[in-house]
């Protein structure tokens, strides 16, 4: 791994706190605030392999651009739900419909039996339909694909690895013992 020049540092650090000033849909402040302490803290690092594992470690995904909620862009309705459970659950009004205005999305959930429960997990799905709507490529699930991806195919590749070597071991032995008798 290379030493990045204090120049690129410099770079990359302005690039940084330009992209937090042109954010609409995250905290500014929030944003600007974690990169200024990121920078402090890496300022001490010195040792290439010290830089590497705090590269690694941060290689997670990146929630910079996840939606935020306004309450004023939701529409929330409730209505009876429906489905196994029988008299309790077609009188009671639990389940919960959002409709995000700016965009037309809409969530229906009726997953737990008391609306309370059932209004977080709508507002965590439509956070999760506006952020594969607004981010595409870059939203929290596709990362994680990306990422379950990459294990996927490293967990295949270190397979056939110990394959080949299993099987060449297995060659070696029956030379072996061939020239043994």
């Amino acid at each position: 791994m290379f030493q990045p020049s204090r120049q690129q540092i410099l770079r990359l650090y302005k690039h940084l706190i330009r992209y937090g000033n042109h954010l609409k849909l995250t905290d500014k402040n929030y944003f600007l605030g974690r990169v200024r302490h990121e920078f402090r803290d890496s300022r001490q690092l010195t040792s290439p392999s010290e830089i590497e594992f705090n590269f690694r470690s941060t290689a997670n995904l990146d929630y910079s651009r996840y939606p935020k909620l306004q309450e004023s862009e939701i529409e929330e309705t409730f209505m009876r739900g429906s489905g196994p459970g029988g008299q309790a659950v077609n009188k009671t009004s639990n389940c919960v419909f959002l409709r995000h205005l700016p965009t037309n999305i809409t969530i229906k959930c009726h997953t737990h039996r008391l609306a309370s429960k059932n209004r977080v997990e709508a507002r965590k799905l439509l956070l999760d339909k506006l952020d594969a709507h607004f981010n595409g490529e870059n939203s929290i699930a596709a990362q994680i694909k990306v990422l379950e991806q990459r294990k996927s195919t490293e967990r295949r590749r270190r397979q056939g690895k110990m394959q080949e070597m299993k099987t060449r071991w297995q060659e070696r032995e029956r030379t072996e013992e061939s020239n043994d008798k």
